[in-house]
């Protein structure tokens, strides 16, 4: 694994046409990066991820052997990425879906190994989770179909008016679900059944908040 990154190492800077412009863009010395090139310093799991999040390459790219020849796209500028919102149309992109979405930025996608097409910009409006969120927040959800729940996750779920609605999610025994709140007298929680849990429209986990301190 160690040869393979060094390879992709010395790809990577033989696209600057200055070494210390490459060295730069990873937030390292031209030395460091000698180093790194010569095995005198370990490029380890953390760097790897790090150089491939800083140069929007896909997660896990520094792993794997690639050309010379090979087309690699490189994101010198960090792009703003625009996450479209929750029921507005993705085929158009309108003034007021700009101002109801949020940007994030191409290497914090790259970091988490999200896609694009897979998030959804959520305004939150309800005092559920007044503790953690408040209304005019902005949550990034990722919305992945739901095999299973991670435990102590908060998830969005559609209520029967096509509202997003916010759940701190449990596991317990028989499979059944506890949905829990940071609002327990308005929201008490509720225990869903596993038979239960296929009905239930799963918008996704929320991965993001982004709230304006303004």
């Amino acid at each position: 694994m160690s040869q393979i990154r060094i390879k992709n190492i010395e790809l990577l800077e033989g696209r600057y046409d200055q070494k210390q412009d490459f060295a730069h863009t990873i937030g390292v010395t031209p030395s460091y990066v000698a180093q790194l090139k010569r095995n005198g310093r370990p490029i380890t799991e953390k760097t790897a991820r790090k150089i491939e999040a800083l140069l929007g390459l896909p997660k896990y790219w520094m792993d794997e052997l690639h050309s010379l020849v090979e087309d690699v796209t490189l994101a010198n500028d960090d792009e703003d990425v625009f996450i479209v919102p929750y029921q507005v149309n993705k085929a158009v992109e309108t003034e007021q879906s700009k101002d109801m979405a949020e940007t994030v930025k191409s290497s914090w996608l790259s970091e988490k190994g999200y896609k694009q097409q897979d998030l959804l910009t959520v305004n939150y409006r309800l005092s559920n989770m007044e503790r953690i969120y408040f209304p005019g927040d902005k949550l990034i959800v990722h919305t992945a179909p739901v095999s299973e729940f991670e435990n102590n996750k908060i998830y969005v779920f559609v209520d029967e008016h096509q509202e997003p609605v916010l759940w701190r999610v449990y596991n317990r025994r028989g499979g059944a679900l506890l949905l829990s709140s940071e609002n327990s007298s308005e929201y008490p929680d509720e225990i869903i059944a596993a038979k239960d849990i296929p009905t239930l429209e799963v918008l996704g986990v929320v991965v993001r908040l982004i709230r304006d301190e303004a």
